[in-house]
């Protein structure tokens, strides 16, 4: 059985990540919040989930959680549409920010260790609140909250890494 993780140099990757996509593909900043271990649903607008699984070495869970205004805010700067609600353009783009992101801490957690490939599942969009209570019924979570001049999200993350060691212990802010 593999260790939870609970230190800064896991959740690194996935912090360097959304503050890569905030810069480069949506010309803004974003800034952490205080990073903490929950195992209830996260507070704040739970309007839009986006979930991904990671399989590998690393096995586990990475779940986005936006407000509806930001989800639109992310997806018009991203995609460069005027868009006034949540539509099916609007999931694709919170979809691939999700996927981008999680591809991104993929790269960064797989330059730290050594062994098999990690492998990623499919973005999974969940819009019913019924389905957020049943994606924390098994876990305990570490909880990434996040402010932009877009709009505030979180991210939540499960991972085991079975054993592997880690090169540092800093932590990283955007």
């Amino acid at each position: 059985m593999g260790i939870g993780i609970l230190k800064n140099d896991y959740i690194n990757p996935f912090v360097e990540s959304v503050c890569d996509f905030f810069s480069t593909m949506l010309d803004s900043e974003v800034q952490r919040g205080d990073v903490r271990l929950t195992r209830r649903e996260p507070g704040g607008q739970r309007e839009i989930a986006v979930k991904i699984h990671f399989a590998g070495m690393t096995n586990g869970t990475l779940v986005f959680f936006l407000p509806a205004s930001t989800a639109i805010g992310v997806a018009q700067r991203f995609i460069g549409l005027q868009l006034e609600s949540v539509d099916d353009c609007v999931l694709d783009a919170v979809s691939e920010f999700a996927n981008i992101v999680a591809g991104g801490a993929k790269s960064r957690i797989q330059a730290g260790l050594d062994g098999p490939p990690l492998d990623l599942s499919l973005p999974e969009i969940i819009r019913d609140s019924h389905n957020f209570a049943h994606i924390f019924s098994r876990f305990a979570w570490l909880e990434v909250p996040f402010a932009s001049e877009i709009g505030p999200f979180e991210i939540l993350i499960h991972l085991e890494m079975n054993n592997q060691k880690r090169r540092n212990d800093e932590s990283v802010d955007c």
